[in-house]
Order: structure tokens, then C-alpha cells, then sequence
């Protein structure tokens, strides 16, 4: 739906179709996260007095509902980040939130692949899968809490989980006999070896009650191999973009430092059933634990086999952990409400709020884009401000083609972000274009910030929901298209692009996609094609071709990324369908336009490409009154696939054939953005009808050397800002200045070509399949531009 501009900033303008002007959405009176229930008054000033506050019941209510709505955020938020919060690292402008030293321990559970695989194909694999994996992570996370384990951050059947270091001796749970460790008798291991101890005592544990673990779907099994480090960590928190659907800034936090490292090759050295330490988490509790005898290829690393029982076990460590644990008296409340909300998505929270959050479960078909970033140092200086501006710039690439960002982590492969296209509310028949296209932004936000960027982008049927527990669980996609994705992503080269065939076979033809050789994944049998995106390079003849035909901008880009078969078959599918449609005698749109124009509707103008000729002394002539006739603006509004651009293609062929009426386009969307690509059309256009009027043809055949052979004098200090976009139509950066500079030029043009020939300003926008205003800003740069014009 395209809003109508004022009249006072067109002048009159005659309007053919109808619209509805969507309503802007109102806020709630009341929303959880705002604030907490029991500071909400009804404010009702009488002379400067304050009514009395809400009832007792009301307010009953409200506390109620708040608080289940608290209690299922909190599971969506790791204990460190809260406090982070309480000792004021949550501030505006602070990246690193926490530091700190201690263990990390990162558990991986085989299985979790076949599991998907054989759940995607059924009916209600979606409920079976959303119940095998609670009933996993259930007990493991309880497990890991117990021990004073927080889980940082879920990758399928990953966890990455922070034994923080803390001087338990110091502590208001302190008995003051039995040493943190738990074993009497012994003395304090401190802050430091106690961390490593507990994660070695958790890992054990879970082995010895998770090994195995029967899913109950035919005979997979799940089953864990664990890494340890031990180091400096930090804890970063870097994004504040706000995403189109919600209007709370979303934050992405993770874990970096050195023990990150460490795991990245100590999970790899451990089959499932065993525990690998690196050399800086044994050097602590070497004393402490019995060593495997598996040797290993990195001898510097170590098994664990068990605890040393001589000394400590784990049911006494984990019960001092237990006892001495207080992160509960430092929990989010209801006034932190909406501090939660900036890590948790829209569509998730407002099932939470509803006491619904099982229907966020589903087997869907979406678009993943998995996305690699290596060369950066998070833990130096800069390191956090860099990871800031990346990850501000991956929202804004992501958000602008309303997809989402689900996933963003240090691992082995560096920096790894996660991009979904097609979750809910943000579903669009066109997902796997918009998430090729933000790739082609997101790689000149590497290029800018100097980093290399790989990109693997898939589009399948997979599971989105909620993997955990109730204790603690993330928002999550899983199946095989996400695993294929960043295998792609790990075989592209830096700053390029590799596609599956069915993200190929799904994406409209703005896109080309060159075959390269098929993948072949390790242990199978099979290979997987692949491909790599190319954006389409626009016509550089847009309106009078030097063969004096009309070239539509629309044939370049199709409305809505409509999937056709080429140009060729574009255009005769075009021109079929204008007379079909036009061809209907009693369709309102073609009547009130012939009205206009004069004449009856002609099938003879759209059969085969039409030349235009001035060489007609005595063109026909509009009826008296008609903006044909007299100049003024036509509107052609109404919902997608009613008939407007049909309509508008009969009106151009028809003023150029028999008004002799030339044609200049300005045409914007469906894609964010196209401010400077309406520039291009602008003056390419213009310059079609310079060259078609320019008998000896001595206008030069490179644009730019054209527009300034033609630019008046007056308007000429903006042609260097043009250049750039006549030599590059898809660049963002400056995009409004470069438009600005274009309409000045164009204007001059226009006012320069009317003392000649009569000229057809064609102006579009094309929303496409976009559902919330902030992808649609374009709207205002386009009423501008018109307003301009």
C-alpha cells in the first residue's frame, strides 16, 4: 500500500484505485517489561492531585501476570548477565560487562543431527523433538547449576558454560568448617582451582548419568564429550539495534578469552564418554583427579577419568557448591523486566507473556545464513568497539530485509553469526532473495571494517523453538539446513558467498547463480551442489534505447522479487497481460484512463516491441482538462496484483506512440535502500531522450560524459556525487545525498527538455512483501523525491 502524498506538495493530482492507509499500532496501556506492576498508577491530575492507584484486584492481577512472565524471561538469560547488572556493567556504552577469571566448560552430545533428520519427516516431529530435547537438557542443566555452572550459550547440542571463580570463603553462606571444595579436613584449593574443580566434578557426573541417554525415538542415543579451559574471561555484550517488529533494542552477548581457545581443542581430543582438560585447567587439579590412559596427540592435554575419592568426590563437591551458592538473592525482579527483553526475541516473549510458549515449537521452512568472521581480537583494546560497530552493522543489514540475528558466538571457527529468515512474524514468500541480499550487504560491512567475512546460506524445512530447559534455554533453529550452511560457510572463500541448490531454485531473478563443484561431506556417499550468488546487473538502458524503444525498469526488477523466466519472456508475458487485462472494457481502471488519454484501448500498441517516432507532424491529442493535456500528476494505488503496473505500462506506451510523450523513470523497492538506484534510473532516462533528440548524435555514448555535456551550468557543482552512482547503482553509503544531488540535476533536465517535447515523469515504489514500517523508510525518501520532482 503506497499512502498519498499531500496535495500541496504535488499540486493536483488525480487518483485511480483505492488504498487503506494502515493505522499506526498503539501502544498498550499496560505492557509487561515497562515497568513493574506495583509502581503502576492511574494518573489522573484534577488540580495538580494524583488519583488514588489501582485496586486491589487489579493490581493482584497484574503482580500474577508479571511474575509467570518473569519467571519464564529469566530461563532466557545466563546468571552472569544479571550480575553484570547489579554491579553496573549494563550501562549504555559498555561492551565488556564482565570480567572475571575461572573455568569454561563446553559439552557437545552427538546424535543431535540423526535426531532432526528423522523428526523433520514427521507430522509431529516439531512436539517429539521439543520433548527429547527438554527431557535431555533437563537434567544436565540441573546438573550444572547444581555445581554453580552457568550456561553462557546453547549451538544445537552445544552448551558453553562458565564455572566463575569466586572466594567462597568471603561469602555470607560460609560455615567457616568445611572448605569450599566440600572435603573436611583439607585445605582451602582457593578461588581459582576450586572453578576448574567443580566443572571437573560436573563433568564426571554428567558422564556417569548421561552417557548414553536413550531419546526414546527408534535407537538414537545421545551422547556428551566435554572440553575444559581455564583462564581471563570476558563476558561482552555489543548490538542495540531495533529490530522492524518490536520496538525494545535487541542485545546479543557472549564469552571470549583464552580458555575459548583452550576447548576449541580439547573437545576435539575427547571421544564421547570422556572429558579433556587443557594445560592450564589440569595445572590446578592435577592433585585432585585421576588421569586417563588414552594417550593423546596433543600430550599437553590431559583425560579425566575420575575424581581422585582419596581425597574429594563429586557428591561433596557438589553439595558445597550447593551451599555456598547465593546467585539466587541476585536474580532479576519485575523492574528489570525490561532489561530482559533486549535478549530475548519479540515473537518468543509475547508467548511467554501469554503462558503459551510451547506454540513457539515448530517445524518450519526458512532461510539460514551462517557467517564467519575471522581477524578479529575481541579481548584487545579495541577489540570490543570493533566487535560493536560489526555487530550494529549485521542488525542494520539484517533488520533492513526483515530478517533476524539468532545466534552470535566465539568459537573454534571465530566469530560465527547466525541469521534466520522466515521466523515469525517475519515471514515472506520471498525469504531466500532477502537472505542472498543481505549477504551482499553484510560483505561490504566486512569489506569497510577490513575483516574477512565467509558466508553459507541454506533454505529448507527445520525446527525453531526453544532448546533447554525451564532453569535456563535459548530460541533456536536446528536440522539439517543449519548444519549445511556453515559447511558452505567454511568452504567459501573470504567475502564470498556459497548457496544450496534449493535457496537457488527459490530465489526470484534478481539474483544469478553460477554452479560451482558440489560438495562432498566427509563419511558420505553423496555430493551437495553449489552456488554462487551474483546480483543481476541492471540494463544500462533504462526508457528510450538507443533502438528508440521503451525499456521498462520493472523488467530489471521484477515487483515483489517476482521469480520469472528472463527478460525475453518477461516482456511477451507482459505485453500479453496488459492486453488481457487493458483489453476488458469494462475494467474502471482502463476506462478512467482511456478518459484521460483519449481514444479506446488498442491491442496493436503491445503487440511486439513498439519505436518511438517524432517524425508524426500531427500527434493526437488528450482530451481538454487532462493532465495529458495540461500537466499534472496521475496516482495508481490499489493492493499487489490488481493491475497497476499493467496499467501504468499501457499509459507510457500509449503518450509515447500517440501523444509522443517520452518516458522518464525513477523507480524504488522492494529492497531497502534503492534511493540511489532511482538516482540511476533518473538520469539514464533523462539522457535517453537527449540522445533520441539529438539528431547529429554527437552526445557521447558513456553517460557520464553525456550528462555533462547537457547539465545546465547552474546545477553542475553536484555532478561529482552522480558519478559514483552511475557507476555503481546498488551503493548505500550517502545514498540520500547522492539522490539529492540527482534530483537537483534532474530538475534542471526536465525544465531544460519541456521547451522541446512533452515529458512522462514515471515515478514508483514498490513495497513488495515487507510487513513493518522501519523496512519501509524508503516510503518517506520516495515522497520527497516526488514532492521534488
Amino acid at each position: 500500500r503506497v499512502p498519498v502524498a499531500p496535495e500541496d506538495e504535488l499540486g493536483p493530482v488525480t487518483v485511480i484505485g483505492m488504498a487503506d492507509v494502515p493505522r499506526q499500532g498503539q501502544e498498550p496501556l499496560l505492557e509487561a517489561g515497562s515497568t513493574s506492576s506495583a509502581s503502576v498508577q492511574r494518573q489522573q491530575k484534577s488540580g495538580g492531585v494524583v488519583a488514588d492507584p489501582y485496586n486491589e484486584s487489579v493490581m493482584s492481577w497484574l503482580n500474577k501476570r508479571n511474575g509467570a512472565t518473569l519467571q519464564g524471561a529469566l530461563a532466557f538469560v545466563p546468571w552472569v548477565l544479571q550480575q553484570a547488572y547489579f554491579e553496573g556493567g549494563l550501562s549504555e556504552g559498555d561492551f565488556v560487562i564482565h570480567r572475571g577469571q575461572g573455568a569454561v566448560m563446553f559439552s557437545d552430545a552427538s546424535g543431535f543431527t540423526t535426531l532432526t533428520e528423522r523428526l523433520a519427516k514427521k507430522s509431529n516431529g516439531a512436539e517429539q523433538l521439543s520433548e527429547c530435547l527438554s527431557s535431555f537438557f533437563t537434567p544436565l542443566i540441573d546438573l550444572i547449576n547444581s555445581y554453580r555452572g552457568d550456561v553462557i550459550k546453547f549451538a544445537g547440542g552445544a552448551l558453553w558454560i562458565y564455572f566463575q571463580a569466586f572466594d567462597d570463603t568471603k561469602g555470607e553462606n560460609y560455615n567457616g568448617v568445611v572448605p569450599p571444595h566440600g572435603t573436611f579436613g583439607l585445605p582451602d584449593l582457593g578461588p581459582l582451582a576450586t572453578a576448574v574443580l567443580r566443572a571437573s566434578a560436573c563433568s564426571v557426573e554428567v558422564h556417569k548419568r548421561m552417557y548414553n541417554f536413550e531419546t526414546g525415538v527408534d535407537d538414537v542415543l545421545f551422547c556428551l564429550h566435554i572440553g575444559i579451559g581455564f583462564g581471563d574471561i570476558h563476558i561482552l555484550q555489543v548490538g542495540g539495534i531495533r529490530p522492524p517488529e518490536a520496538h525494545v533494542p535487541r542485545c546479543e552477548y557472549f564469552i571470549a578469552g583464552p580458555p575459548m581457545e583452550q576447548i576449541s581443542v580439547a573437545e576435539k581430543l575427547a571421544i564421547d564418554g570422556e572429558t579433556c582438560l587443557s594445560p592450564q585447567a589440569w595445572e590446578l587439579v592435577e592433585g585432585c583427579v585421576i588421569e586417563g590412559k588414552r594417550k593423546l596427540a596433543r600430550p599437553e592435554f590431559h583425560l579425566l577419568d575420575r575424581m581422585d575419592e582419596s581425597k574429594y568426590t563429586f557428591p561433596t563437591i557438589k553439595h558445597a557448591a550447593i551451599e555456598n551458592d547465593n546467585r539466587a538473592a541476585h536474580q532479576f525482579k519485575l523492574d528489570e523486566l525490561g532489561i530482559i527483553r533486549r535478549y530475548i526475541p519479540f515473537s518468543v516473549f509475547k508467548q511467554i507473556e501469554c503462558g503459551t510458549l510451547v506454540y513457539v515449537n515448530e517445524m518450519r521452512n526458512i532461510s539460514v545464513i551462517s557467517i564467519s568472521s575471522t581477524g578479529l581480537d575481541v579481548m584487545s583494546s579495541q577489540g570490543a568497539t570493533l566487535t560493536q560497530e560489526l555487530m550494529v552493522s549485521v542488525q542494520t543489514a539484517c533488520y533492513q530485509h526483515e530478517g533476524k540475528v539468532n545466534k552470535f558466538l566465539i568459537d573454534d571457527k571465530g566469530m560465527t553469526f547466525l541469521l534466520v529468515f522466515g521466523l515469525p512474524p517475519l515471514v515472506h514468500t520471498d525469504d531466500p532473495t532477502r537472505a542472498v541480499l543481505a549477504c551482499f550487504d553484510t560483505v561490504k560491512v566486512f569489506k569497510k571494517l577490513q575483516l574477512e567475512g565467509r558466508f553459507g546460506v541454506t533454505t529448507g524445512r527445520s525446527y525453531c523453538g526453544v532448546c533447554g530447559s525451564a532453569r535456563r534455554m535459548e530460541y533456536t533453529v536446528l536440522g539439517d539446513i543449519v548444519n549445511l550452511s556453515l559447511k558452505l560457510m567454511l568452504h567459501a572463500k573470504p567475502g564470498s558467498i556459497l548457496c544450496d541448490e534449493e535457496t537457488k531454485n527459490r530465489s526470484s531473478t534478481e539474483l544469478i547463480f553460477n554452479a560451482l563443484a558440489p560438495l562432498k561431506p566427509k563419511g558420505k556417499d553423496y555430493t551437495i551442489p553449489v552456488f554462487q550468488p551474483v546480483k543481476k546487473d541492471p540494463s544500462a538502458a533504462i526508457g528510450l534505447t538507443p533502438e528508440r524503444i521503451v525499456r521498462f525498469p520493472w523488467y530489471d526488477h521484477p515487483f515483489a522479487g517476482a521469480s520469472v523466466g528472463g527478460d525475453s519472456h518477461l516482456s511477451s508475458s507482459m505485453q500479453m497481460r496488459v492486453k488481457e487485462l487493458c483489453g476488458v472494457k469494462t475494467w474502471e481502471g482502463i476506462v478512467r484512463v482511456q478518459r484521460m488519454l483519449g481514444g479506446s484501448f488498442s491491442k496493436a500498441l503491445h503487440q511486439g516491441e513498439q519505436v518511438i517516432s517524432l517524425q508524426d507532424q500531427s500527434p493526437a491529442k488528450p482530451p481538454a482538462g487532462s493532465p495529458f493535456a495540461e500537466g499534472g500528476v496521475v496516482v495508481l494505488m490499489s493492493e499487489a496484483g490488481l493491475g497497476k503496473t499493467e496499467l501504468a505500462e499501457h499509459i507510457i506506451v500509449s503518450a509515447a506512440c500517440r501523444l509522443q510523450m517520452l518516458p522518464v523513470f525513477g523507480t524504488m523497492g522492494p529492497r531497502p535502500g534503492d534511493g540511489p538506484r532511482m538516482a540511476s534510473e533518473l538520469i539514464r532516462s533523462t539522457l535517453g531522450i537527449y540522445r533520441m533528440l539529438d539528431a547529429k548524435g554527437e552526445l557521447p555514448k558513456e553517460d557520464f560524459a553525456a550528462l555533462e555535456c547537457v547539465t545546465p551550468l547552474e546545477v553542475r557543482e553536484f555532478l561529482p556525487s552522480i558519478k559514483q552512482v552511475l557507476k555503481d547503482s546498488s551503493i548505500k553509503d550517502r545514498g540520500e545525498e547522492m539522490l539529492h544531488s540527482t534530483l537537483n540535476v534532474v530538475c534542471a533536465m526536465l525544465r531544460d527538455l519541456v521547451r522541446h517535447i512533452a515529458v512522462l515523469l514515471v515515478l514508483q515504489l514498490e513495497i513488495g512483501t515487507s510487513l513493518f514500517p522501519k523496512a519501509l523508510e524508503d516510503q518517506a525518501t520516495f515522497w520527497r523525491a516526488v514532492g521534488h520532482l
